[in-house]
């Protein structure tokens, strides 16, 4: 399930024990590179260090008042500056070493420009329906200009502490700025091909600070706004789990067609399922009754996931439910929503040892087999290549056939 907390009206969040300990080690190794910086000359890491330690104590003195910055964007930078550290000890600072820290210091950034592009959007990563593109470049702007104000900034306090400082030529200037996008790059990259640390502490980070940065966290709204644009490409409804709505009992079919539509989400551009919503987009609530809690609900939607997509898709697969109120039954009204991600590994949807591939083809999951699959994977890997998503549904010649279109 989400690992974003959610925030409750009025409620402010405090920080646990363990994240205080991780500020509080932080605090102390950014006082002991600020002390090894004045013995070894290195005005640059003085300047870099004094600034985090005021956030880090800030952090830890006001707690829920103050903003928490992900312990993990500290970690990176302090990274940077122990090596830069290390190198200037050992007297061996070569032109490698300068690159390593500045990818490290972009990649640092980069995670900030993601943080300002969700601020931006106002919104959560997932809630927006964000193409990656867009999120990537404007995060590595952003990365690239605080670089800029920042190395501006170190550069004339140090110039004011030492007058006779060298001044660094145009080709160190456009080597680190290099380096720096290659770090911002990177970072943004793996932050939407993984569930990682950084995923999950710049969700909770957003998260925990919402009501501060302006972040939407209305659920209901949100999925509300998307339920009336309708079934699309990217976007499906079904009203169950795995209760038959015409029988009234367990149906495997149900199943199935959640898990379908997954798979064929996973082996094109991704897109959102939300189970416990009608074709016409009224709210039904998914079928909870049908298990001992809402607990045993999620495990089992992990296990379908696992045993029938398989566990190496797990990470590209994300839900949650969000609740509506009641049911005339008393039962909780919940929507489970699913956000795919699009992978590289063809997903395939396993029923005993039969294997279907399935993908989009306007608002339906349509199955795929022969050379039809053959080219469909083919051409994807292309378009992966290429750094952009396979295209968007298939062509009209395929012409799929009634029997082959997404179950209810």
């Amino acid at each position: 399930m989400d690992d974003v907390p959610s925030l409750k009206e009025n409620t402010l969040y405090k920080t646990d024990k363990g994240t205080k300990v991780i500020y509080g080690l932080l605090f102390a190794l950014n006082l002991g590179i600020f002390i090894a910086g004045i013995l070894l000359d290195s005005l640059m890491d003085v300047v870099m260090s004094v600034p985090i330690m005021m956030i880090l104590l800030a952090t830890l003195v006001y707690d829920s008042e103050f903003i928490h910055i992900p312990p993990i964007l500290f970690t990176i930078v302090n990274a940077a500056m122990i090596i830069s550290l290390i190198a200037r000890a050992l007297e061996e600072y070569h032109p490698f070493v300068d690159v390593v820290i500045y990818i490290f210091v972009g990649a640092s950034l980069g995670a900030i420009g993601i943080i300002i592009s969700y601020m931006s959007l106002g919104r959560m990563p997932g809630f927006a329906r964000e193409k990656p593109l867009p999120i990537i470049i404007e995060s590595i702007c952003v990365g690239i200009a605080l670089y800029v104000m920042w190395i501006l900034g170190a550069y004339y306090i140090t110039e004011l502490v030492d007058s006779d400082i060298e001044r660094m030529s145009l080709d160190v200037i456009n080597g680190r700025m290099l380096s720096v996008i290659v770090g911002a790059s990177l970072i943004t990259l793996y932050f939407f091909s993984s569930n990682g640390p950084l995923r999950k502490g710049i969700e909770g980070f957003l998260g925990r600070n919402s009501k501060t940065i302006g972040i939407d966290t209305d659920e209901k709204e949100e999925l509300l706004a998307l339920i009336a644009e309708g079934e699309s490409f990217d976007l499906e409804f079904k009203s169950t789990i795995r209760l038959n709505l015409k029988t009234g009992e367990k149906d495997k079919r149900m199943e199935k067609a959640v898990l379908k539509s997954l798979v064929a989400f996973l082996n094109g551009d991704g897109g959102t399922l939300l189970v416990g919503v009608a074709d016409d987009g009224s709210i039904l609530g998914v079928d909870v009754e049908g298990f001992d809690n809402c607990d045993k609900m999620n495990l089992h939607i992990i296990n379908l996931i696992s045993s029938q997509i398989g566990d190496e898709f797990l990470p590209f697969i994300r839900f949650r439910e969000i609740n509506f109120g009641k049911k005339e039954s008393g039962a909780d009204k919940l929507v489970v929503r699913f956000d795919c991600r699009p992978t590289i590994t063809p997903a395939f949807y396993r029923e005993g040892k039969t294997e279907t591939f399935f993908v989009r083809s306007g608002p339906s999951s349509v199955e795929l087999t022969g050379s039809d699959l053959i080219k469909y994977i083919d051409n994807r890997r292309k378009s992966v290549k290429r750094k952009y998503p396979v295209a968007r549904g298939l062509s009209q010649s395929q012409n799929v056939p009634e029997d082959q279109e997404s179950e209810d």
